[in-house]
């Protein structure tokens, strides 16, 4: 069976959007707790990262890797078809 390169790169990029959408909206108003017991359990301090991220900065974040995980995906695609032998 051969893949669509393309079609997997969206789907990929798609699903990681919405994933990282999903775990912002946890995450997000937890931020300060969860920075304090990362500290905690890394043993390292967090105390100038307390601030968040802010919306661009979060956007910025979520379009460069929704672009990483497409990319990843079409390539994945790539040489699935390739080594396939298909």
């Amino acid at each position: 069976m051969k893949l669509d390169e393309k079609a997997l790169g969206l789907a990929c990029a798609a699903t990681f959007a919405i994933l990282w959408l999903l775990i912002g909206l946890i995450v997000g108003p937890m931020f300060g707790s969860m920075m304090n017991t990362g500290g905690e359990l890394s043993h390292v301090g967090y105390p100038m990262m307390s601030g968040g991220m802010g919306f661009a900065g979060g956007f910025y974040s979520l379009v460069i890797c929704s672009l990483i995980a497409g990319i990843t995906g079409w390539l994945i695609g790539i040489f699935y078809n390739r080594f396939s032998g298909e």
